[in-house]
């Protein structure tokens, strides 16, 4: 594996490290889940900022750190912020319900392109709906597909 690295990636669990400094837990669709550290991001001037919060999505720049075994994101590139989420409470706690439940899962292992592919799409018609019958359609759509996709449900995949 090279030490540089990009991928497409959701944010899905961000932290303070330091004083300065965040840890982040992303989902690729290409490395699964992984944590990274973002350098000097509550300084108030970094870049990384916006991008490497929780439930935002983009292109992330990766250096990886083979004797430490860490990695450490050097710029990133956001298509999606998702601010439609962010800004409505039942719609961020249906997104963070998802992020639990990939976290829990270590998200899906083997199968990180299906279930990126499944948050990421999911995530975008979540920003964009609006009423409650919807939001709760979404959500179900979202449950039902993850639990087929880990082979706890019977019958045939949609």
């Amino acid at each position: 594996m090279t030490r540089h690295i990009v991928t497409e990636a959701v944010v899905l669990k961000a932290k303070a490290f330091s004083e300065a400094d965040r840890k982040i837990l992303f989902l690729s669709p290409e490395l699964g889940l992984l944590d990274a550290f973002v350098y000097g991001t509550a300084r108030g001037k970094s870049r990384l900022a916006s991008g490497t919060d929780t439930l935002s999505g983009g292109l992330l720049y990766l250096y990886h750190d083979p004797v430490k075994g860490v990695y450490k994101v050097t710029d990133l590139k956001s298509s999606n912020l998702f601010l439609g989420i962010k800004n409505s409470l039942p719609k961020y706690y249906r997104a963070l319900l998802w992020s639990e439940i990939i976290i829990k899962s270590l998200g899906g292992q083997d199968s990180s392109k299906v279930v990126f592919s499944l948050f990421h799409s999911c995530l975008e018609w979540l920003d964009k709906l609006e009423s409650p019958a919807a939001l709760d359609l979404i959500n179900l759509q979202f449950l039902w597909r993850y639990l087929s996709y880990q082979g706890y449900t019977m019958g045939t995949e949609y």
